[in-house]
């Protein structure tokens, strides 16, 4: 016998079982400083949480296109008007903590080891409460200015996710060429992307390059101190006490498949 309209589930009952999830408003490191005043409001980014949508895009993700599957489930999770590309590489990481806590709870499980009693035992790390955050300064506006212990002043401005993939080709088109055996390959490339003066000149990617190439390693360590110190970001040292000998581990945190897998357990089942 079949079933009676009103038993059978319809397309127009969803959006009553499947309300619109809440978005999220969350607080960028940069606090909005360097990105145009049309794109964010009080360096606030809308983000939704993901659904099965996003969830099967996690599922086909493997080492190669780690950086593309993030890219597009920050782009369909951004309600603001800005692109993954537009971000700093810092607050694009963020995002990706904040898009975890507000898809699957805050709560991330991991498995350590003491490098003390080395028992490996498992912890909770609260995303991204638990992490140190450093916020930009209102004052802070690219480009940003440091003077080398040469005596060069350099100009430099901090990278976006775009500077990633320009990054990444460049580390692929090196290594290509047989280059890979002389150190990173994408080193020079990167210190070279972020300069975009010295001595209040402007210089293209070719001069940048071989700048930095001939920088004396005391002028190159200052300048890379520089950019860390105006990076904002989230600072992703953890530190737990051993649940065996108490002693305090320190360590990175480590991004497994529990990041966006998380495993809940036994599901609840319903009998009638």
């Amino acid at each position: 016998m079949p079933k009676s309209e009103s038993s059978q589930l319809q397309l127009e009952d969803l959006a009553i079982l499947l309300p619109k999830p809440p978005t999220a408003l969350v607080d960028l490191p940069s606090k909005g400083n360097f990105y145009r005043p049309e794109q964010l409001k009080e360096g606030k980014i809308e983000l939704a949480p993901m659904s099965a949508r996003e969830e099967k895009l996690v599922a086909g993700m493997r080492g190669s296109n780690i950086e593309e599957v993030i890219d597009s489930l920050l782009t369909r999770c951004i309600k603001s008007p800005i692109t993954p590309d537009e971000l700093l590489v810092t607050d694009r990481f963020y995002l990706l903590l904040a898009l975890r806590a507000n898809s699957y709870g805050e709560i991330y499980n991991i498995e350590l080891t003491c490098p003390y009693c080395e028992i490996r035992g498992k912890y909770e790390v609260k995303l991204p409460s638990d992490l140190t955050v450093q916020y930009a300064k209102e004052t802070d506006h690219e480009p940003f200015k440091v003077k080398l212990p040469s005596g060069l002043v350099v100009g430099f401005r901090l990278l976006r996710g775009k500077d990633l993939k320009d990054i990444k080709r460049n580390s692929e088109i090196t290594t290509s060429k047989g280059y890979a055996c002389e150190g990173e390959p994408s080193y020079l490339y990167r210190l070279a992307k972020q300069i975009v003066s010295v001595n209040d000149k402007s210089l293209d990617m070719l001069v940048a390059q071989e700048l930095v190439s001939r920088l004396p390693a005391k002028d190159s360590a200052v300048l890379k101190h520089a950019y860390d110190k105006k990076t904002p970001g989230a600072i992703t040292t953890i530190k737990k006490p051993c649940v065996s000998c108490t002693k305090e581990i320190q360590t990175e945190l480590p991004m497994t498949a529990e990041f966006f897998r998380p495993d809940y357990g036994t599901e609840e089942s319903i009998d009638g």
